[in-house]
């Protein structure tokens, strides 16, 4: 299959991309073996690109192998990227191998071998981005634990979500960076009660959303975590109200650079307004970044609050088009965005 999607969002404003799809591939048939359809596998190249970025990739995914309900994935990719202080630039390939180890427990490992590249280093940046390498390989295995309790997959109003991942990269055999990096992810839904049509008696359930996540990287054997690991915050996706991936740590001068430790959290209430195809959502948010873990400090912490107006079509495949007003309400002379619009659609 073919397919076509334009999306607008705060961190890359315009994307397109095109995707080209068989989700009934046969691998045997790279080996001539049997016919190129009828295999059960997917397999997909696409390309997405924006005013700050581009992607390109190509993916497979044997959802059963060895007659077992352990799926593999491959895939290889070259990706760019621009920011404020610098270019960079991403090219390499992943394995992954994941099955179900109880109940709705899910576990997998992985092996990532990618060359990055930092290019196009900005005058008047941090001394510590222009003192970091700028051309490196990484190789890394990552282990991952989710645990998936909520009703819905697609629009979820109760239960809850858990994700653990951790990946080492070593320095020595095929890279030449030795960092970990540990990630945390927490979704709750609270379903509180129902909006009742008159009509039909429809219920549209109103519901609390809770979310916390966590990043912190780590380099050892005397190295330092690379540029293309390390992390900023704000945005739709984040902190809203601040300008996306523009809150972190700052030199003496003032010059922002991405860090070490990052925390964010999300309280938002979903309340029906036209059925399930209007929400309003007022929320609170709050998170920043820090250089390193040891330099926590929660007067750091960023907060706003605002209100979100979600709308779900289904000639939009029920994609949510977003449109936020935040407002910060803790900040230090950091980069505001007190409004901002997302949405994606495919055709």
């Amino acid at each position: 299959s073919l397919n076509f999607s334009v999306a607008f969002t705060d961190v890359d404003s315009l994307v397109g991309s095109i995707k080209l799809s068989e989700s009934n591939f046969n691998w045997l048939c790279l080996l001539g073996m049997e016919p190129l359809r009828g295999g059960g596998q997917s397999i997909s190249a696409e390309a997405q690109a924006g005013l700050t970025s581009q992607t390109y990739s190509i993916n497979f995914l044997n959802p059963m192998i060895f007659d077992q309900q352990i799926r593999l994935g491959l895939a290889s990719y070259i990706r760019e990227y621009r920011t404020v202080e610098f270019d960079r630039g991403q090219m390499g390939g992943t394995m992954n191998i994941s099955t179900r180890l109880i109940g709705d427990l899910w576990g997998s490992i992985g092996y990532r071998n990618e060359r990055a590249l930092i290019t196009n280093v900005r005058d008047n940046v941090a001394q510590i981005i222009k003192d970091e390498d700028k051309e490196y390989t990484i190789s890394a295995f990552n282990a991952v634990l989710s645990y998936d309790r909520r009703n819905n997959f697609s629009m979820p109003f109760a239960g809850y979500s858990i994700r653990l991942c951790e990946i080492v990269a070593d320095g020595d055999v095929l890279g030449q960076r030795a960092f970990t990096s540990s990630n945390f992810e927490f979704t709750y839904y609270l379903h509180t009660t129902d909006k009742i049509d008159d009509n039909n008696q429809k219920r549209y359930p109103l519901y609390f959303i809770f979310h916390v996540e966590g990043d912190a990287g780590f380099a050892y054997d005397g190295d330092s975590v690379p540029l293309t690991e390390r992390y900023l915050t704000g945005g739709t996706s984040s902190v809203r109200g601040f300008k996306p991936n523009r809150l972190g740590p700052k030199d003496e001068e003032g010059h922002l650079y991405p860090g070490n430790f990052r925390i964010a959290g999300n309280l938002e209430l979903n309340m029906p307004i036209i059925n399930d195809t209007m929400y309003l959502a007022p929320f609170v948010d709050a998170g920043y970044v820090w250089d390193d873990v040891k330099n926590y400090n929660i007067d750091d912490i960023r907060v706003s609050a605002g209100l979100t107006l979600k709308f779900r079509l289904p000639v939009l495949q029920n994609q949510p088009i977003l449109l936020t007003l935040a407002y910060p309400i803790r900040d230090r002379g950091d980069e505001i965005q007190r409004f901002s619009f997302s949405f994606v659609t495919a055709f």
